[in-house]
């Protein structure tokens, strides 16, 4: 199985949709990179916290430094640095499948030829193999809890691909 990557806010975001546990259910090791534990851990956030905290104390959550952010830093995007952190990352991890949901971070992964997903994604699979029964009620919540977004085309989209249009 190829290494999975993940930015901070499918981290967050799954905790908040109380989704967390998938990310162990799809992939039995999950990196991040140490700006992303950062993000995840030392800001207040209502979600999050605590399912890093148990994941990197059960092993299946590894911090793991990038060791060149050359490639992603001479992008033309505008990056956060956990985003730019987490696509230097994959880039050592050969054939790394990265979690990320900005816009920015999404372009620079297809830039650097990086494969990736994110909240949305990973909801689906979990749709699509019956470990959630419904993504509308999901969508619902997360636009309550977070600031996770997608435009109506997209959530249109999704919910049609899930069987709930």
């Amino acid at each position: 199985m190829p290494a999975v990557v993940v930015d901070s806010s499918v981290l967050i975001t799954l905790a908040a949709g109380e989704q967390f546990s998938l990310l162990r259910e799809f992939y039995s090791t999950i990196h991040i990179p140490p700006e992303v534990w950062h993000e995840t851990t030392h800001t207040p956030k209502a979600f999050g916290v605590q399912e890093v905290h148990r994941a990197k104390a059960s092993g299946w959550l590894v911090v793991q430094s990038p060791r060149d952010l050359g490639r992603v830093l001479a992008l033309p995007y505008n990056l956060q640095p956990g985003e730019t952190e987490a696509l230097a990352l994959a880039l050592e991890l050969p054939g790394s499948l990265l979690l990320v949901d900005d816009a920015q971070g999404r372009r620079a992964a297809s830039a650097l030829g990086i494969a990736y997903t994110g909240t949305l994604g990973v909801l689906l699979r979990a749709k699509a193999e019956g470990k959630i029964p419904a993504l509308r009620p999901l969508l619902a919540l997360l636009a309550t809890r977070t600031t996770f977004w997608l435009s109506l085309p997209v959530q249109a989209a999704a919910l049609k691909q899930a069987g709930e249009s």
